[in-house]
């Protein structure tokens, strides 16, 4: 049934993205890799240690492979890696990292939200949670794991310093069937927010409705959500006192956008997926490469700028664009290493 539904989806969505034009090239400028392990699909920067690394969420998203879960830790000095050990866990947390986010605390202490997808043999016993770490230089602290039921199909979260976070479903069906197919064959708006107050009362929020909300950040002041169908980028307003969001306006217009990283607090990238026919075929095949896009946009003006792009070629599926120094760091949903671009030249003289 699953692989039907697969292949149904392959052709519809093959009809929905054929006509959207991009540049089969790679992106002519300087590149290095990093290997980090499967399926580094978000990434972040850690400067908590008084040095830059990356943290980065890596998970085989791929069945017929062997499985692999660890949070790796990549030194931009040296781009040395290592798996960071997470100590104080539960003794039958099964993980299963995807979206993460860095935040400190309101004292200052840094921590790690990690989305988990929990695993059984029996799938009646899986579940969604996000799991909180205290960071340090060489493991991360278990601290809790948050559950509730409106983690439904969770893709990202964004923690703010006083324990509260937002979390968006990309689906409203917690597992691949015919419905969740027909939503995303028909791009349907049925992905919710959730938020979760710092006591882990959680509630879904936002009066727009979305289609495959993905990438997600959040301040004080403003929530930012891209979803990857209906080029969706919505920036809302948010009240601070109950968590409530609620939808000012919507900016750029970029097909299959994935993962948010801040550059500063009105320049955002967005790593995309201009051809989701492609994404599908490389999930199945990892010989059929998936093109890929960065985009700078200014949330000030709403204004966007592709600042990356390759056919595939150089990464397949990039799920995430970190910028630090001059440089680009791309994450990947499914093979396992990062690419680093030279920009060569501060990103902010790209701002549109």
């Amino acid at each position: 049934m699953e692989r039907k539904i697969l292949i149904a989806l392959t052709v519809l969505l093959s009809c929905f993205f054929s006509n959207n034009t991009f540049a089969q090239q790679a992106s002519g400028m300087s590149v290095d890799t990093i290997w980090v392990g499967p399926g580094p699909e978000d990434l972040v920067l850690d400067e908590s240690t008084g040095s830059a690394r990356l943290l980065v969420s890596c998970s085989q998203r791929r069945s017929d492979s062997a499985y692999y879960a660890e949070i790796m830790a990549v030194d931009l000095a040296t781009y040395d890696t290592m798996p960071l050990p997470r100590t104080g866990e539960p003794k039958h947390l099964h993980f299963g990292p995807h979206g993460i986010d860095l935040v400190y605390n309101n004292k200052g202490i840094p921590y790690l939200y990690v989305v988990n997808h929990t695993k059984n043999e029996d799938k009646a016993l899986n579940y969604n949670s996000v799991l909180v770490y205290q960071i340090k230089a060489d493991e991360l602290v278990f601290q809790k794991e948050i559950r509730h039921e409106d983690f439904v199909s969770p893709n990202d979260v964004a923690a703010l310093p006083d324990g509260s976070l937002y979390l968006t479903n990309d689906s409203k069906h917690s597992t691949i069937g015919f419905m969740w197919a027909n939503e995303k064959l028909f791009q349907v708006r049925s992905s919710k927010i959730t938020y979760c107050d710092p006591q882990g009362h959680c509630k879904f929020v936002g009066d727009k409705r979305l289609a495959y909300a993905n990438g997600i950040i959040a301040n004080n002041e403003r929530v930012v959500v891209a979803c990857t169908q209906k080029k969706d980028l919505v920036v809302y307003e948010r009240n601070s006192s109950n968590g409530d969001i609620t939808a000012v306006r919507n900016v750029a217009s970029i097909v299959g956008q994935d993962n948010i990283t801040l550059v500063n607090d009105s320049l955002i990238l967005i790593a995309a997926h201009p051809k989701l026919f492609q994404f599908i075929k490389h999930a199945k095949d990892p010989a059929a490469i998936s093109a890929g896009t960065t985009y700078l946009v200014n949330l000030n003006n709403g204004h966007s700028t592709m600042v990356y792009e390759n056919d595939g070629s150089e990464i397949s599926a990039n799920s995430t664009s970190l910028y630090y120094q001059n440089k680009l760091y791309i994450g990947q949903v499914f093979e396992g290493f990062l690419l680093v671009v030279d920009l060569e030249k501060p990103i902010t003289e790209l701002a549109p």
